[in-house]
């Protein structure tokens, strides 16, 4: 049986297409009765998700993906996305239709994977060299340093989240794709206990909802800060340090 040469299967892991943002995890099952990490799933998305920074791939492949990266987040900038085509897109960066498509779907989706590969960086350096064994000191200031990185991202591109959180988004709306980001994280770090959930009759809270609770809750308060001509982002997370429950690290806001 011939292998395939090495050379090939680069070529072949770097010109897959973009992937879209995985779907929001169902955990059914609390963290103290032994639910199975997503941080597999992460690790996954992490080698396979659209990167316009990475070095060892074709140099035309790369330009064509910092270009397109670039391009979507201007163009998202002055409307949401399902409402820009991709010979926009393709015209915007300097590609043809056909180079398009060969990185994403439609703009709704190569905006999502732009945005969740900075995202998915942030956790990446701050959360996965976290030990498993971390203080809670050491816990606090890695969640309060991812944080504070999120929160800048999203004011960075304030005008393209305000266009995907608001009530116009429609079918470029960015909550599932923001979510499901915050959700992975915060199960991750349930999973290995480097937070604990508090306990009720002697059952621990489930970890679904628990997620899902501080996920979408984030989402929602980020949807509201971005309305906030004023707003600054040393504000926004003392606000947030006094929304997050008791049992969340103090002083840190969600992931």
């Amino acid at each position: 049986m011939t292998a395939t040469p090495p050379s090939a299967a680069r070529r072949s892991a770097v010109e897959r297409p973009i992937p879209q943002a995985p779907p929001v995890m169902r955990a059914t099952r609390s963290v103290n009765r032994g639910m199975r990490s997503p941080f597999s799933v992460f690790i996954q998305h992490v080698l396979d998700r659209f990167d316009p920074t990475i070095v060892d791939m074709d140099p035309r492949i790369l330009r064509s993906r910092r270009n397109l990266a670039d391009a979507i987040l201007r163009l998202s900038a002055d409307r949401p996305a399902d409402q820009i085509t991709a010979a926009e897109v393709a015209a915007e960066s300097g590609v043809n239709r056909s180079t398009f498509y060969q990185h994403a779907r439609n703009p709704a989706d190569l905006l999502a994977a732009v945005l969740r590969t900075e995202l998915d960086d942030l956790r990446e350096r701050h959360l996965s060299r976290l030990p498993q064994d971390a203080t809670s000191d050491e816990v606090t200031a890695a969640i309060g340093t991812v944080t504070l990185g999120v929160f800048e991202h999203i004011d960075k591109h304030a005008d393209v989240y305000r266009h995907g959180l608001g009530p116009d988004s429609a079918g470029a709306s960015l909550h599932a794709m923001l979510g499901t980001h915050f959700q992975e994280s915060v199960l991750w770090l349930l999973d290995r206990h480097n937070v604990e959930l508090p306990e009720h009759d002697g059952t621990g809270m489930p970890a679904a909802v628990a997620s899902r609770y501080i996920a979408y809750g984030t989402v929602g308060a980020i949807e509201a800060w971005l309305t906030d001509e004023d707003r600054t982002v040393e504000g926004f997370l003392t606000d947030f340090s006094l929304l997050v429950p008791p049992w969340w690290p103090a002083s840190a806001a969600t992931v």
